[in-house]
């Protein structure tokens, strides 16, 4: 579910795909409804909302 949430957040980000768009017309399974937060190597925060 991490990468479904990645792709969303890229997606939102780019602007190359229209996620509300997507979201209304196949319903993707993102996992819970809380976000998802860990930290990286170089001490950088990644936090993946449910839908992008």
């Amino acid at each position: 579910m991490k990468a479904v949430r990645l792709f969303l957040t890229w997606a939102r980000e780019t602007s190359l795909v229209d996620v509300d768009a997507l979201l209304e017309q196949y319903p993707v399974r993102t996992g819970s409804n809380t976000r998802w937060m860990s930290r990286l190597d170089d001490g950088t925060l990644l936090s993946l909302r449910p839908h992008g």
